[in-house]
Order: structure tokens, then sequence, then C-alpha cells
């Protein structure tokens, strides 16, 4: 495809009244070009449980962490998630892209080492209601919730960051207030749920809660290509 534009959305949160995160888009156009992913990347992605669609490539510098991006098709402006990024070097970065499911909330919460943690930027790669020809992988009732680089992650109002559940068990009690981690102790639903609880209770009460079954730190071969697959049933 030729070169084209693309616009980069970068979303910020801020407390409502209504005491959930309030998201704001700021929306930056960029020139780059448009491409479909190679067949390593999409076998890879496919057998991880979802559907890679775009390959942008842009000047580094137009880059600055977004984790949506808008790209003009023949059929129109789509929407997608951009779940890793690589640098190539010489100055060129290329985004790696999923179509957004606009149907599912962009809000997950985790519950974790007894705490209640708000993922803002994560999606799911498929799930009962959606087919895999339209979202990823579906295989009885298992879903796959991506964390991509551009996560944006809060325990109430502190921002926190993803560590090994090894790593965040060494630390200090003022590092962990500023991290989390994800085991098969935790469990994680699909919305923004204040509710603490057990997971039993949790699962009774609200659609779409997923038991932790796997953590998986992915990447392609670099440090600077990591997103994490966290597998729900």
């Amino acid at each position: 495809m030729p070169e084209t534009s693309a616009k980069l959305i970068a979303v910020t949160y801020s407390d409502s009244p209504l005491g959930t995160k309030a998201a704001t888009e700021t929306v930056t156009e960029i020139p780059c070009e448009v491409n479909s992913v190679g067949r390593t990347e999409f076998y890879a992605a496919y057998n991880s449980g979802f559907l890679p669609e775009y390959l942008v490539t842009t000047h580094s510098a137009n880059y600055g962490g977004q984790g949506i991006i808008d790209i003009l098709t023949a059929s129109g402006e789509v929407r997608c998630d951009i779940y890793r990024t690589y640098n190539k070097g010489a100055g060129t970065v290329e985004l790696y892209c999923v179509k957004k499911n606009l149907a599912v909330p962009t809000v997950f919460t985790l519950w974790t080492g007894g705490r209640i943690v708000k993922l803002y930027g994560a999606y799911l790669s498929g799930n009962d209601s959606v087919s895999r020809e339209t979202n990823g992988k579906v295989s009885d009732g298992t879903v796959t919730l991506i964390l991509p680089q551009s996560l944006k992650a809060f325990c109430g109002d502190v921002r926190v960051g993803y560590v090994r559940p090894k790593a965040y068990a060494a630390m200090s009690d003022e590092e962990k207030a500023e991290s989390f981690y994800i085991d098969s102790s935790c469990f994680f639903a699909v919305g923004d749920i204040d509710v603490e609880g057990k997971y039993q209770a949790i699962n009774a009460a609200y659609d779409e809660v997923y038991l932790v079954k796997g953590v998986a730190v992915k990447n392609n071969g670099k440090p600077d290509t990591e997103y994490i697959e966290v597998t729900g049933k």
C-alpha cells in the first residue's frame, strides 16, 4: 500500500464525578505506510488467539507510545489497537495492529493480591459471543486478555505497573503500592466494577468474569516488543 496517513490516539484518564476514570482522546495525524502483517506474525498471533490486521510503518519521532490508531482503508476508517511495536532502526518504527472490538468495554477489572486494579487499554481477543472471524479464537469459554505496551493500570488513584509474581514478592511495601502482578490466584471481569469479594461471589453477580489460567509475556525476540497475554476461563 502506498504512503498514506493515519491518526494516533492517545488516551488519558482523569477522575470523573461518578468515581470512575473519564477518558480524553488526543489525536495526532502522521504520515505512514500501511501493509498487511506478514505470514509469520499472523500465525503467531492467530495461535495466541487474535487476528492481526495491519502493519503501520512510520518515523520513530511520530510515535509517542499511543495504544490506538485510526487507519484509513478502501472501505473507510478502521480503529485498531496497537498490540506491539518494533524499532527497526534508522529512525523507523513498526506498529502491529488488530481491529478494535468497539462492542467490548475498554476497561477491565482485575482482582489481584486482595486489591482491585483497573486496566485501561487492554482488550479481549475472543469471547463466547463473538466469532473467530471477527475477533479471534473462541474455545470452550476461554478468552485471551491482551495487555499491550500502552496499557494504563490504576489501583485507586495510583498508577501501577505490571511485574512478574516473583519480582512482586521480593518488593518492599512502597514498591508494591506502585505495582501489580497476575497469576492463577487472580481473576478479572469485563467492565468497570468496584465490588470487593471472592471469585464465586463476583462471578454470581456479574457476567464475563474469568479465572486466570495462564500468563505469558510475548515478544519478537527483543524486549521492546513485549506484550502480555492473560488466559481466562
